[in-house]
């Protein structure tokens, strides 16, 4: 029962982490106008939903979806916590301790709840095992995002009237750097963009 109620507490610190940290990106993504469909707490998979509603352009909701992010394959982008304790943006995560972990979002809460002592990562080609201090087990308790989800820069699709609608952009392009400034990831050039002021930059495909 102890564990079940511990369980339970963690999830919900990590909810209400996760929304703040989202909404920082939902307010981002509006000052520089681009459109926000859906702002979720949990996947909507299959249109199920506990609650929606809109606000503006966005629809709001809390989801109840029957599908997950599945770990395997995808790979971490690491937070400064996740960082200090030995991994880095791209690892994929393949065991804690003996436990095979099958939901990416489930990460952080599996690293808390299990007490675990040895992670098991693939960095690059090789695989190596990371030690975990167990006096940070409570540092992973309120940390609100130890683990990302390290996503490429690809593009989806172009706004027909958005600000990028005469870049010659097209669907599965890859944005690689700005000004020379390399970008592995979409996390990555978040603080880069914020540098700028100019309403133009030079992109590398």
């Amino acid at each position: 029962m102890v564990l079940f109620i511990k369980t339970l507490q963690v999830i919900l610190a990590l909810s209400v982490l996760i929304i703040i940290h989202e909404f920082g990106h939902f307010l981002w993504a509006r000052a520089f106008k681009i459109r926000v469909e859906k702002f979720y707490l949990f996947f909507d998979l299959g249109g199920k939903a506990l609650a929606r509603w809109h606000w503006g352009e966005t629809e709001f909701g809390i989801g109840w979806g029957e599908s997950y992010i599945e770990n395997r394959g995808n790979h971490i982008y690491v937070g400064e916590l996740a960082y200090e304790m030995g991994f880095r943006t791209g690892d994929e995560i393949l065991r804690f301790d003996d436990y095979v972990p099958e939901n990416f979002g489930m990460l952080q809460a599996d690293l808390a709840r299990r007490g675990v002592h040895k992670a098991t990562v693939l960095r690059g080609t090789d695989t190596l095992d990371i030690y975990i201090d167990q006096a940070r087990i409570g540092d992973v308790l309120s940390e609100p995002m130890m683990f990302d989800l390290a996503v490429p820069f690809v593009i989806d699709s172009v706004m027909a009237d958005g600000l990028n609608a005469q870049a010659d952009l097209q669907r599965g392009d890859r944005i690689v750097a700005f000004d020379g400034r390399t970008v592995q990831y979409v996390q990555d050039s978040r603080p880069l963009l914020a540098e700028y002021r100019s309403p133009e930059i030079s992109a590398s495909v």
